[in-house]
This record gives structure tokens, sequence and C-alpha cells, in this order.
């Protein structure tokens, strides 16, 4: 199983993925990136997306501001996304432990049948857990990772480094990174998902999505 939660608070009202007539979805324009890393960890196709949200609370969204989605793999594996805009405060400044302590939250737990990884991005560390000591079930930290050294935007949103990688693969005629397969598959999972809130949280399958065109 692997969750994610994604917290904050942003109060622009003219941001295009808020407003229905500019936005390709909830999904798509914003929790898009998050979509890509599940499916990369978990490496077998996504098969259904089922989505469910509360009544909005933000008056200038047009879209859901905190909704709970599940996605099925292939293999039996699930994931989970947290997306959740109304339990924040603005900060009085942009420090990674003033946004921390308004309440936003960025990380990933990836949970395996022998262990597990949680990330936290505001905090900047790395924690792998062991579960069995041989066939003796005995969870204990096995590895611990601090990533103070690096700015945060480094880690959850590095559009310099993406931009760089795909000019110098351009000039040296190399192919893309992400194939457009991988970043179709991750749309229809989008949409899936924008569906299902539709349909108050019944499943939808990626197959569906397709058929829909």
């Amino acid at each position: 199983m692997l969750t994610g939660t994604a917290v904050g608070t942003e109060y622009a009202h003219t941001v295009a993925w808020k407003v229905k007539d500019t936005s390709g979805g909830l999904f798509a324009n914003k929790l898009n990136h998050y979509v890509d890393l599940l499916r990369w960890f978990m490496g077998k196709p996504m098969t259904s997306v089922s989505c469910t949200r509360a009544p909005r609370i933000v008056p200038y969204y047009e879209l859901s501001d905190n909704c709970f989605s599940t996605y099925n793999f292939e293999g039996g594996a699930i994931a989970h996304i947290l997306f959740n805009q109304t339990s924040t405060a603005h900060p009085y400044s942009f420090s990674d432990e003033d946004c921390y302590r308004a309440g936003h939250r960025l990380e990933y737990h990836v949970i395996g049948t022998r262990g597990a990884a949680f990330v936290d991005i505001w905090h900047r560390n790395l924690r792998v857990i062991h579960c069995y000591d041989g066939d003796r079930y005995y969870p204990r930290v096995a590895r611990w990772e601090d990533y103070s050294d690096l700015p945060t935007w480094k880690l959850y949103h590095n559009v310099n480094d993406e931009t760089a990688d795909i000019v110098n693969r351009v000039i040296a005629g190399q192919e893309p990174y992400i194939t457009p397969e991988d970043a179709y598959q991750s749309t229809l999972a989008c949409l899936a998902a924008d569906l299902s809130m539709e349909r108050n949280g019944l499943p939808v399958t990626l197959g569906e999505v397709e058929r829909l065109g």
C-alpha cells in the first residue's frame, strides 16, 4: 500500500486550475505529479480509481478542496492520495518550519510486506523501516537520511532541473525521460478520479475512461 498526503493553502482565486472553465480537472491540473509517483512506485498497470470528496469549503474554488482517492493495480496493490486544503493556515513567512506549524504537510508513505519508507518533504528526511529480523516480526528504523542541505522546492517542485533536463536531451538528440504512453496512462488515471468524484465515489476503470474518449 502507498499513501500520500498533500496539504496546503493557496488563496489566489485567479489560478486556472481552480476555475472549471479553464481547468482540466483537479487531478489533471493539481495532483497529476502524485499520480505519476504512485504509478512509478508500483511499476504495474493501474486498473481502477475511486475518489470521494467532502463539501467544498474554500469559497472561491470551483473544484473540490478536499478529497480522498484510492488506486488499484494489477497484482492487488493499492495506493491512496489525500488532498486537503481546508485544514491549513497562511504561514507568517514561507520558511519550512512556519509552513509546517501552519498545518502544511507533504508526505509519502510506501508500505510493503517486509518494510516501509516514509518521506517528509517539509522536514527533508527519509525514514526506512525493516519489519523482520529473520522470520521474527521486529520493526525497527533501518535507515535515516537527512536532506536538510537541499532547498524544499528541489524535493517537490523542481521545475529548474526538469527544464534543464528537457533542454539537454533536445540538444543531445536523446529520447524524453517520460514517454508519451506513460503520460497518457497518468492522464487516464486523473480523469478517472475526477469522474469517480462526480459519481459519488464509485470506482472507475481506466478502460472506461479510454472508451469515453
